[in-house]
């Protein structure tokens, strides 16, 4: 299956995804992305990279689409913004996905933003991001939506682990 995670900035995208994914699942993450390709820290994102990380983000994606639906991988998580709902829409046509779009208030947001370390530095510079993302948000009767309030209050499923023993 491949999944969507979609939300504001700070919404718990990624916590979402550290949640439920299994050993061998694939995530794909445009911040993760850049901090492997330019080793700078999280949340450096020079303007004059942008394309060449889309480019590789999207190679990425198309290639793990692939194999998620020839059987060689089993799951592949997807953590984007997306607060428009005919872009999550083409997404999920064009990669066959399912959405789980997170709900989290600005103040739940900035809260989590002020708590990150790797984010903490510029917290108020998010604030601008986060309300921007809520301006252009639309709901979709497509997406399965979670209440950030009730994410944070769940407890994370067992997952399968990797047997280290040799």
């Amino acid at each position: 299956m491949i999944t969507l995670v979609c939300g504001a900035p700070g919404c718990g995208k990624s916590t979402y995804i550290r949640k439920h994914k299994l050993y061998g699942d694939v995530v794909i993450d445009l911040d993760e992305i850049y901090h492997a390709l330019t080793g700078l820290p999280f949340y450096d994102k020079p303007a004059e990279l942008f394309d060449f990380v889309h480019f590789v983000r999207n190679q990425a994606l198309n290639r793990a689409a692939a194999l998620q639906r020839s059987g060689k991988i089993r799951n592949v998580w997807v953590a984007a913004g997306l607060p428009k709902a005919h872009l999550r829409e083409r997404e999920t046509r064009r990669l066959n996905a399912h959405v789980v779009l997170i709900e989290a208030s600005v103040n739940s947001c900035m809260a989590n933003i002020h708590r990150d370390k790797r984010r903490k530095k510029n917290a108020e510079a998010w604030l601008p991001i986060v309300e921007k993302w809520w301006r252009f948000y639309e709901a979709s009767a497509d997406d399965e939506v979670i209440d950030y309030l009730d994410l944070v209050k769940k407890t994370s499923p067992k997952r399968a682990r990797r047997n280290t023993k040799a």
